[in-house]
């Protein structure tokens, strides 16, 4: 067609070129924004339980975690059951993102218990605000950029009525087999480019988002250890439960009306109380009195 058709089909062939690379660029944007909304939209579909797990194995752990505070962290105005009922999905793909980085690193599922804390009330805070499905909004395709991708396949799609009969005239056979070649190649290249540059990009977002939110936890994770740090020594825990001992046998003696030489008090280490947590110490046991 370059070397035997006329000014028009020569026009039109750099008006398609122009137009397919116009497509092409602003259709792989849409492309990706597109799969980006349904794989974010994914996250709230929930799967069927496994239920092969062993019952106190860490993933059994991680689910009586997560359904215990999802239970407990109900957003304000919000009914129990339509909270849990939505965040179904959520709430199973943040526990297998646990299982899979801490499953086999020997942790206890109460080490982390504070990071489940984290985003549950992370998941309550979007849900209260209004965000949790910002990504959408986000994500949504400008309009300038469907208008230039359509515009880009119809210049295309016009240009072929210039280009088509003059290169079937120019050469008949090889004219028409280099267009159906030409036409198959273009599709095939316009599926497998918007595929590529969708999980080029994929990367780079899932990349930042790994950022964004590592740098979040880390944070909650260093307030976590600012408010375990406030926490009182043995020592002090020793010295209030001894003033709590001298209280309650002063109390008594004034109740029975004793003298001090009538009472003889123990106080001894028995079991930790509700809700008790774990010691500070390294097998240190809690306390509770008895007098």
């Amino acid at each position: 067609m370059l070397q035997h058709g006329g000014l028009s089909p020569i026009l039109a062939y750099l008006a398609a070129t122009v137009g397919a690379v116009t497509f092409a660029l602003q259709g792989a944007e849409w492309h990706f924004r597109h799969q980006r909304i349904r794989a974010k939209n994914a996250e709230f579909v929930a799967r069927p339980r496994d239920e092969s797990a062993p019952y106190d194995g860490f993933a059994r752990r991680m689910d009586r975690l997560f359904d215990d505070y999802f239970g407990r962290y109900v957003p304000r105005d919000t009914d129990r059951s339509w909270w849990l009922e939505q965040t179904a999905g959520i709430r199973q793909r943040l526990r297998d993102e646990l299982v899979d980085i801490y499953r086999e690193q020997r942790i206890r599922g109460d080490q982390i218990a504070w990071l489940v804390r984290h985003l549950v009330s992370d998941v309550r805070r979007r849900w209260e605000k209004g965000t949790l499905t910002a990504y959408q909004q986000q994500l949504r395709t400008p309009a300038p950029v469907v208008a230039r991708c359509v515009l880009g396949l119809i210049i295309v799609g016009a240009a072929e009525f210039w280009i088509v009969p003059a290169a079937v005239r120019t050469a008949p056979l090889a004219g028409v087999l280099w267009t159906l070649l030409a036409a198959a190649s273009a599709v095939a290249a316009t599926v497998g480019g918007f595929r590529i540059a969708a999980e080029r990009r994929r990367v780079r977002a899932d990349r930042d988002e790994y950022a964004d939110q590592m740098r979040v936890r880390e944070e909650a994770y260093e307030r976590w250890m600012q408010k375990l740090s406030r926490r009182p020594t043995d020592a002090e825990m020793a010295a209030w439960l001894e003033c709590d001992r001298r209280i309650l046998v002063d109390e008594t003696i004034r109740h029975y009306r004793l003298r001090a030489s009538q009472v003889i008090a123990h106080a001894f280490i028995e079991a930790p109380g509700r809700p008790a947590k774990t010691p500070r110490g390294c097998r240190a046991p809690s306390m509770s009195w008895k007098a």
